[in-house]
């Protein structure tokens, strides 16, 4: 006769499924940053030539905005190891157009860099504070999957209805 005290749940948790790290601490709002690049992460962007130019706009808490920004990209070229790229803040150039107007309360910063390839490069990014901070992955703060640009050798102009190509 069973007992109305087993909990088959129970014993199959404590056999079965692993002990689990606790959830991340939330990030507090003084911390919290949006970082966005082109080509985009989480997709597969199609590029003419053999260099990507990688532009991100990272937007932080005014109250922020006099530490000492800093953005990677971290990249595998052609499927090689992977390896950092500095992005250099843009300054003294134009900042790129916007369509959104920007919150009061938070500031933009623009990073951007070339990268050369052959046939594709994957990239994700990281951003920190200050120099002597540990880096901070745009995976684990906003959870974007890689960005993937791909040389395309020429540029289609049309296709047909069969999906021919005509250049």
């Amino acid at each position: 006769m069973p007992s109305d005290e087993y909990n088959f749940g129970d014993v199959f948790q404590k056999i079965y499924v692993s002990k689990q790290k606790p959830p991340p601490l939330p990030v507090p709002e003084n911390m919290k940053v949006v970082l966005q690049s082109f080509p985009p992460l989480g997709q597969v962007t199609s590029v003419v030539g053999k260099s990507v130019t990688l532009t991100t706009v990272l937007e932080i808490p005014k109250s922020r905005a006099d530490e000492s920004w800093e953005v990677s990209a971290w990249h595998s070229v052609d499927n090689s190891d992977w390896k950092d790229a500095q992005l250099f803040s843009i300054q003294n150039a134009p900042a790129p157009q916007t369509l959104q107007t920007l919150d009061d309360s938070m500031s933009r910063f623009y990073f951007s860099s070339s990268i050369s390839f052959e046939a594709s490069i994957r990239f994700t990014l990281k951003f920190r504070h200050s120099p002597d901070v540990e880096w901070r992955w745009i995976r684990d703060e906003q959870g974007l999957n890689d960005g993937l640009a791909v040389n395309t050798p020429f540029g289609v102009e049309s296709v047909t209805s069969d999906f021919t190509v005509v250049a």
